[in-house]
């Protein structure tokens, strides 16, 4: 069952935690992976957030000087489509996810939140107050203007490329082989994309 499964397979990926030459048995105390943490956010230049892809996405156009159309995207592996197909050449469904009242209740314990998973959640605070602290070194007011505006942009690709973007798979499972995706299932509807950054639909 899923408890078991994850027990095994994140003590296999958790039983040490080696970064700097410091290693962290599961299971130690939160402060003792401060500085492993610390050290992992000073190895990456930026490190965006999945909750707030927006966010992430306009504060590293804004870093490196990027226009905002630079940064559009077509979501894909959506949740109740399917795969890129790559796998035996054959298209997957992607199953909702459900979480069961014994799996939310596991996911609230002390085993999971203080042991098992204790430097993922330290991690993702990190980079949540990193993108925070570098959203107040842009200036809140420049970056809101430039979200809503971000915000505008996707909210037309929404509107007219879902239509036209063209996935390895079709809605109903099929592997096609003429894409409009750089590679793969990346960066589908590319052309429409670019119309909507110039303004052209």
């Amino acid at each position: 069952n899923f408890l078991s499964y994850a027990r095994g397979e994140v003590q296999i990926f958790t039983e040490f935690m080696c970064t700097a030459g410091d290693c962290l048995k599961r299971g130690e105390r939160e402060g003792q992976w401060v500085g492993v943490v610390k050290s992992i956010i000073e190895e990456y230049d930026f490190i965006g957030v999945t909750e707030r892809m927006d966010e992430s996405l306009v504060a590293l156009a804004l870093i490196l000087g990027l226009d905002l159309g630079d940064v559009l995207y077509f979501p894909s592996k959506r949740r109740g489509g399917f795969d890129d197909g790559m796998h035996n050449d054959k298209c997957h469904y992607i199953v909702p996810p459900y979480v069961s009242p014994g799996m939310e209740q596991f996911f609230s314990s002390d085993e999971w939140t203080r042991n098992m998973m204790v430097g993922d959640f330290e991690l993702y605070g990190a980079a949540q107050r990193s993108l925070d602290a570098t959203i107040e070194r842009l200036g809140k007011d420049v970056f809101a203007e430039h979200l809503a505006k971000y915000r505008v942009l996707m909210a037309r690709v929404a509107e007219v490329c879902a239509s036209r973007a063209i996935f390895p798979c079709t809605a109903g499972g099929e592997r096609i082989s003429k894409t409009n995706c750089y590679l793969w299932d990346l960066g589908c509807g590319y052309p429409c994309l670019d119309k909507v950054s110039d303004g052209l639909i």
